[in-house]
């Protein structure tokens, strides 16, 4: 999972600084918290946010990177 994260940074500058930033906010607003609990994690603001910039067409679907990693062969 990590190579995926790793990936989706790389791909397109922008998604870093913005999952820190959501990550921040969520912090700052008491979404998350460092204790397990009834709260959302960091992994899953993390993967909603790469989700949104899939589905607006920033960043490739998995299926499509699937498809180019096919192609390189």
């Amino acid at each position: 999972m990590s190579e995926f994260l790793y990936l989706m940074g790389e791909i397109d500058w922008r998604v870093r600084p913005l999952v820190c930033a959501i990550k921040r906010w969520a912090q700052a607003v008491g979404l998350t918290n460092p204790t397990p609990g009834r709260w959302i994690s960091n992994f899953s603001l993390t993967m909603l946010t790469i989700f949104y910039l899939q589905i607006r067409e920033v960043l490739p679907s998995l299926s499509t990177l699937i498809t180019l990693a096919g192609k390189v062969r």
